[in-house]
């Protein structure tokens, strides 16, 4: 004989799926009654934006740029309720979250690379039809930048580790001035940070990379404008190896992300 089952009956516990989205570290379906991922698209590989000119009475084309491009994954998910109004709370809720920060962005990272996160927006949601209290939909998060980024790590001793990316920017590096000086001076073997000015000995440099900002402070006042003729903070990479080094100063931590596709 056939069963049946009432689909307006709460749906049983089940295991989450493997690559479960994370939502500042949480699960949708522990926040939210009755949701359930089904799948994610666009996890794969990532495009690029190729710019090219034409040009004439030669063969092929000059090729301007080349970039990566950015990332559109799209998660189909259910939702079941067992009142109307039920459902009106689950989708306020699952609407709320959606919407991330003050500026909009959400930080997120999957089940199975947790310790890697994305920042995106939500761009766009499937149109849904409500059939007996279940619906079955998707939205689409957007990501500027398609490289995911590691957990924050640090050393003191200055030396940096990349397991994944090429370079990246550090998230902060701290330093003492070790004698009074006119200059201080923040290097790699590739890229330096030089500072001219007054500087005396105990005193704490912090220079920090923001998502939209630069700081540098020194002793707690900013010094940009004390920057040194082509030291640029934006163009300060570091790659796997390198070694932070200090001219009249001991770096006392380098903090640094790894990034990946």
């Amino acid at each position: 004989m056939y069963s049946f089952i009432d689909i307006r009956e709460p749906t049983p516990s089940v295991a989450p799926p493997s690559d479960d989205l994370l939502i500042n570290g949480r699960s949708l379906s522990d926040v939210i009654e009755g949701y359930r991922q089904l799948t994610v698209t666009g996890r794969g590989l990532v495009g690029r934006v190729v710019t090219t000119t034409d040009i004439p009475a030669k063969r092929g084309v000059w090729v301007d740029s080349a970039k990566d491009d950015k990332l559109e994954l799209t998660i189909s998910y259910q939702l079941v309720a067992t009142s109307s109004e039920e459902l009106r709370r689950q989708f306020t809720l699952l609407n709320t979250i959606l919407r991330g920060d003050e500026d909009g962005k959400l930080t997120f990272s999957f089940a199975d690379d947790s310790n890697y996160h994305y920042e995106g927006y939500l761009s766009g949601v499937e149109a849904t039809a409500e059939d007996r209290l279940t619906i079955v939909s998707s939205f689409t998060l957007l990501v500027p930048d398609p490289y995911r980024k590691g957990s924050k790590q640090s050393v003191t001793n200055g030396k940096v580790s990349l397991t994944y990316a090429n370079q990246v920017l550090p998230v902060s590096i701290l330093a003492t001035v070790t004698q009074n000086a006119s200059e201080l001076e923040v290097f790699t073997d590739r890229s330096r940070i030089k500072f001219v000015g007054n500087y005396a000995v105990g005193k704490t440099l912090v220079i920090t990379w923001l998502d939209d900002e630069i700081t540098c402070r020194y002793d707690g006042r900013s010094i940009l404008s004390e920057l040194a003729h082509l030291s640029v903070p934006e163009s300060f990479y570091l790659r796997d190896g390198d070694i932070v080094k200090g001219k009249n100063l001991t770096i006392t931590k380098v903090e640094w992300r790894d990034e990946k596709l």
